[in-house]
């Protein structure tokens, strides 16, 4: 799983998800790993400064490990704010 993210002008947070047919080949498991993503995104969102926020899923994933991965990357990116 790759992160990026950079500053933007808007006021909000934003969010990016790429989750390539390469990993992860069924459209269900795909929209799956979205999900989690943007349901993470979610509850970090009001802590997160403004910035853009890219997340590449690169590699089939478990949905428990994504989870913790996530919240370990808002929360990094919330601290350096």
């Amino acid at each position: 799983m790759r992160v990026r993210y950079a500053m933007n002008r808007s006021a909000t947070p934003r969010l990016g998800v790429i989750v390539p047919k390469k990993g992860n080949r069924l459209a269900v498991r795909r929209n799956r790993l979205k999900r989690i993503t943007r349901d993470c995104f979610r509850r970090h969102q009001i802590n997160l400064p403004a910035i853009d926020i890219i997340v590449h899923i690169t590699a089939a994933v478990d949905d428990l490990k994504l989870h913790r991965l996530l919240e370990q990357v808002f929360g990094e990116l919330k601290q350096n704010a």
